[in-house]
């Protein structure tokens, strides 16, 4: 598959952010309607603009990445607003606290499921894991087929990095192996350059050209 795997769908080009930022506070979250299923969220805030993905219908939803900096109240108004559906699990791309920060405040809720690699960190944010894995698992929810996945070099990003692919929907949610503008960032304490690179490769030659793809962060 070529390069053209890494563009995100043209209405996210079109699409103003409104970012009013204030110290250690979300200041506002957008959403981006990618499917009638799956959402697409953005929060400004001073420490960032992290990504949040969830995929909803009448069995529950699927959370991926509960977000930082007290987002929480601001995602479930949001998930209500778009979906009016009950958060039933939850999962991370990798465990950076800005992307599993407010864990705690959604796992009472939901079921959690992440890569192995993960759970030390998941769980110091109250995301005690139900379900842990090392390679690759599929759910089945909303008559539909989500696949969450390791990828082949376990030191890239960080050591436990993971991919969502919507399979019937072609939707790919890549965490932070994808920055709409910037360069990539590595944690130098526990990823590796070469790992991150290998794995982009993969991603790269893993998927439709026409696959959709989410990223960790926008703009």
């Amino acid at each position: 598959m070529n390069t053209s795997i890494f563009r995100l769908l043209s209405l996210f080009l079109v699409v103003t952010f409104s970012a009013v930022l204030s110290a250690e506070t979300a200041a506002s979250i957008d959403s981006i309607k990618v499917t009638e299923q799956i959402s697409f969220y953005r929060v400004s805030s001073s420490r960032g603009n992290t990504t949040s993905v969830v995929f909803a219908g009448e069995d529950g939803a699927l959370l991926v990445d509960p977000n930082f900096n007290e987002t929480h109240v601001l995602l479930k108004q949001q998930i209500t607003a778009d979906h009016n559906s009950t958060i039933r699990y939850i999962t991370s791309t990798h465990a950076h606290r800005d992307h599993i920060e407010q864990y705690g405040q959604f796992a009472d809720q939901a079921i959690v499921i992440i890569p192995e690699n993960q759970s030390e960190d998941v769980s110091s944010w109250g995301g005690k894991p139900n379900v842990t894995y090392n390679d690759q698992l599929t759910l089945h929810l909303n008559e539909k087929k989500i696949t969450l996945m390791t990828l082949p070099v376990k030191i890239g990003h960080t050591n436990g990095d993971e991919l969502v692919h919507f399979v019937d929907d072609n939707v790919l949610y890549v965490g932070d192996y994808y920055f709409s503008r910037g360069y990539p960032i590595i944690d130098m304490n526990v990823g590796d350059l070469y790992g991150y690179i290998k794995n982009i490769n993969f991603i790269a030659e893993s998927f439709p050209a026409d696959t959709i793809i989410i990223p960790g962060h926008t703009t």
